[in-house]
Formats: structure tokens, C-alpha cells, sequence
């Protein structure tokens, strides 16, 4: 839910988690450089959350789950970078069984573009 807020630009009345995390950033003077998606371990996919303290001028680099790393870097315009390697450890579509799909509906392949460049 929180991603999807962030994509559509939906403000909430009260700041919620990652708007808080956001807001603590901006008071501490930390700025999030990036955020990669690094891989899968025991089948649970890992993020690093790239910070840079400003006034100290260091890397500070912290380990986060996915979710949460994408919706601060949505609130906050950071890249979001996936490790090449996330493609070799992912089940490979042909071992799923997959619903039939209607005429109409397109397939994963066929899709370009996100409307949100994810």
C-alpha cells in the first residue's frame, strides 16, 4: 500500500512509516544515494539502503527489505538499482503453473513499459 501511495502521489493525513523514516532523514542531514536490490538469500530477496550523512561526508550502508527500500526511494526520487545476478535466482517461469490466460489478455512479455518506469 505504501508504494502504491507513493506512485500515485497520495498524501496521507498523518505521516505513515516511510514517511516518517523520510522525515527523520531529512532532520538528521541524510540523504539516500540509492537503493539496490541485491539478491535472494533462503528465498527471501535483501536491499541495501545507500545513505550519505552530509555533515560528515560518509557512506552509511544498511540493510533493508525490499518493500521498504522502494518506498522510501519513490518518496524521495532515488534510483533503484537490481543486481544482474537477481535474474539467475529467480524460479524460472516455465517450472510455474500458470492460470490460461483469455484471448484478450496480454502477456508479461508483450508489456514495454510501466507507467511508473519500474
Amino acid at each position: 500500500m505504501s508504494i502504491q501511495l507513493a506512485l500515485e502521489g497520495i498524501k496521507t493525513e498523518r505521516p505513515i512509516t516511510h514517511d516518517l523514516i523520510v522525515n527523520l532523514l531529512d532532520e538528521l542531514h541524510v540523504e539516500l544515494e540509492k537503493v539496490t536490490i541485491d539478491g535472494i538469500i533462503k528465498n527471501t530477496y535483501i536491499a541495501t539502503l545507500y545513505l550519505r550523512d552530509l555533515k560528515a561526508d560518509r557512506l552509511i550502508k544498511v540493510d533493508a527489505r525490499p518493500s521498504d527500500s522502494i518506498a522510501i526511494a519513490l518518496r524521495t526520487g532515488t534510483q533503484i538499482y537490481a543486481n544482474s545476478s537477481l535474474k539467475e535466482q529467480m524460479i524460472p517461469k516455465s517450472s510455474l503453473k500458470l492460470p490460461e490466460k483469455d484471448q484478450g489478455e496480454k502477456d508479461d512479455d508483450d508489456i514495454i513499459n510501466s507507467p511508473y518506469g519500474v
